[in-house]
């Protein structure tokens, strides 16, 4: 704390500056940047476009879920999605979370299911599978 009272550090100011609805961006404006080919997105376009955040978008393009690479001049991410491709993205975004990984798992409890319900029956009656 200064003489005169509490300072505003920067990250104080850009957290009040956020608060307030008030964006400063040292990212391209949509005019100044690069013009993409065909079927590309840049991420925060296709994120609004999907309805979706940045951040999940920016996610799936790490995991490989999407296709998307750096833009050279721009240092901002191109995603690369064709009309199926975009509705691909919009039909995985209404998945529920983490459904990707219950399928699987459902799948082996069914099978598991299946074979509880055979044991016994080739002569093991004495010696049951665990």
């Amino acid at each position: 704390m200064g003489r005169g009272g509490p300072t505003f550090t920067p990250n104080a100011v850009n957290d009040l500056l956020r608060a307030l609805g008030i964006q400063r961006t040292r990212t391209p404006t949509r005019h100044a940047r690069p013009k993409l080919d065909d079927h590309e997105w840049w991420l925060r376009d296709l994120a609004d476009h999907l309805g979706m955040s940045e951040i999940t978008l920016d996610a799936w393009v790490r995991r490989g879920w999407a296709s998307g690479y750096l833009h050279p001049q721009a240092r901002l991410t191109v995603v690369r999605a064709d009309p199926a491709e975009v509705e691909r993205l919009r039909a995985l975004h209404q998945v529920p979370r983490g459904q990707h990984n219950r399928r699987p798992w459902l799948k082996n409890q069914a099978a598991s299911i299946d074979n509880i319900d055979k044991e016994g029956t080739d002569g093991d009656v004495e010696h049951p599978r665990l």
